[in-house]
């Protein structure tokens, strides 16, 4: 389901940058540590919005030239230690500020608590794509990102599937909407989604790489300091051609192929 994997982050300097950036873009004044970050922003930019994203999040799809040099390093690293395939990659990973904040109140279950757990596939993300997450910050129990076993993943999208007479276009545009009303209406299937998604608790140096059928998602961050984190698709390369099809159920609606959602030459020729 998941692999723990590493790289050597003292080569790979994301967290100056990020935090670099934090500063040219005007929302700290000056330098401060990753996981302390909620004390020098008004709360207003900590909030979540109905995608739930905050003002952070939103300043963080332009990146810098460093940045994307590092990105693409770790994407030479991943391909050259860990894959004996070639694959695309997503063009610009999505940044997560995980602040010690109360979320909205939608998708909470009758007793007010939060429940975020969905895979990608129901957001309009192909199968074939594998899913990668690297905190810049440590991270454990409510700060850390929340995630199913292979098998209760597949077992609880299979159940969606069910209810939707097998109809693959219907999961891939509408999943989540249909994962969301048997979620908040069944507990026997609420209580599989909850009892399978546990924390992953990681070190800065760490990341994992998971199955996209594994359940996962944030939960509240009660831990007092701010989690920040990246994440990142992949498709082999051998099953683009399966893949391309596919287009985000999110607000961009942006397609999940080469020169839009990512990157236009593959892994291999960034060498």
């Amino acid at each position: 389901g998941f692999r723990r994997l590493t790289y050597p982050h003292q080569e790979f300097l994301f967290v100056a940058e990020v935090t670099r950036m934090l500063v040219e873009k005007g929302i700290v004044n000056n330098a401060v540590s990753l996981e302390e970050l909620h004390k020098h922003i008004p709360p207003k930019d900590q909030v979540v919005n109905a995608h739930y994203m905050n003002n952070v999040v939103d300043q963080f799809y332009e990146t810098s030239t460093r940045f994307r040099e590092l990105y693409f390093g770790l994407i030479k690293y991943i391909h050259r230690e860990y894959f004996q395939y070639d694959f695309i990659f997503q063009a610009i990973p999505n940044f997560r500020f995980h602040f010690p904040v109360h979320f909205g109140e939608a998708f909470r279950n009758k007793d007010g608590v939060f429940l975020g757990q969905h895979s990608d596939t129901m957001l309009g993300h192909s199968f074939e794509e594998v899913n990668f997450w690297l905190p810049l910050t440590e991270c454990r129990a409510s700060n850390a990102l929340h995630m199913s076993d292979l098998a209760s993943g597949i077992q609880v999208i299979g159940r969606v599937f069910d209810d939707i007479g097998w109809d693959s276009d219907v999961y891939h545009t509408a999943g989540r909407e249909h994962f969301h009303k048997r979620l908040f209406s069944d507990d026997d299937f609420q209580s599989l989604v909850v009892r399978s998604t546990k924390p992953v608790d990681m070190k800065v140096g760490e990341f994992i790489a998971f199955d996209p059928r594994c359940l996962h998602g944030p939960v509240e961050n009660t831990e007092g300091r701010t989690r920040v984190s990246l994440d990142f698709r992949i498709i082999p390369l051998h099953r683009y051609e399966h893949a391309k099809h596919y287009r985000s159920q999110g607000k961009s609606k942006r397609k999940f192929v080469r020169g839009d959602v990512f990157f236009q030459v593959s892994a291999s020729e960034l060498e």
